[in-house]
């Protein structure tokens, strides 16, 4: 049981950390930081063009 407790807090900060790197596929799970990364990417890539 010691092992299934501190399973999940790692989870929560690997899914907030990549929210801020940019991985939409982590971020899917978020939701709201999803939307945000895809927002800025989008962004970006209409500059790019």
């Amino acid at each position: 049981m010691a092992a299934t407790t501190p399973t999940p807090a790692p989870k929560v900060s690997a899914t907030a950390s990549p929210a801020r790197s940019g991985n939409a596929f982590r971020d899917e799970a978020c939701g709201v930081g999803d939307q945000f990364v895809l927002g800025i990417r989008l962004f970006f890539v209409l500059l790019a063009e």
